[in-house]
């Protein structure tokens, strides 16, 4: 039996090498097969995140589409919203038109909970049942400022009622 060199051996462990990380490469790529971006089977993107992300967008264009229709109207000076998360539109004359906007219970929801904070250790101050709207204030993070029918306001979490 002939022996083995150095340079013969070194080729075997690399081939065995490479042939090991093909292997694993496929398995990795099974593992992840047939997992939408923000499904639960997802481990990198939340789809509440994503949803809290993109309300957070469609309300700064609202903002922005507010202030362009009053420099079109040749309004005066247009301020800035507040900073720190909250989108509410600030008026600029006592004219100008502010787009009401209603929060609603999911449609998976039979109601939501209405809280004195942000904060789901808050006091309940009220319900929104399926079907009823509250309007909206302000959000602040993953919260919506909202005021109820008879005038209580208060804070609705995001995964349990959507802007529109």
């Amino acid at each position: 039996m002939p022996r083995m060199t150095g340079n013969r051996i070194s080729v075997l462990l690399g081939a065995a090498a490479l042939l090991a990380a093909f292997m694993l490469g496929g398995w990795v790529l099974a593992e992840g097969a047939g997992t939408e971006p923000g499904s639960a089977a997802d481990p990198l993107v939340s789809r509440s995140y994503v949803d809290s992300k993109l309300q957070a967008l469609e309300n700064r264009i609202q903002i922005l589409e507010a202030r362009v229709a009053q420099l079109e109207k040749g309004g005066g000076v247009v301020v800035a919203p507040p900073t720190g998360g909250s989108t509410t539109p600030v008026p600029v004359t006592p004219d100008s038109p502010t787009p009401v906007r209603a929060v609603y219970p999911r449609p998976e929801r039979n109601w939501c909970n209405v809280r004195a904070q942000a904060s789901t250790a808050a006091a309940l101050v009220g319900q929104c049942p399926r079907g009823s709207s509250m309007t909206w204030l302000k959000t602040s993070g993953d919260w919506f400022q909202v005021r109820l029918n008879n005038g209580t306001t208060g804070w609705v979490h995001n995964s349990v009622a959507e802007l529109r």
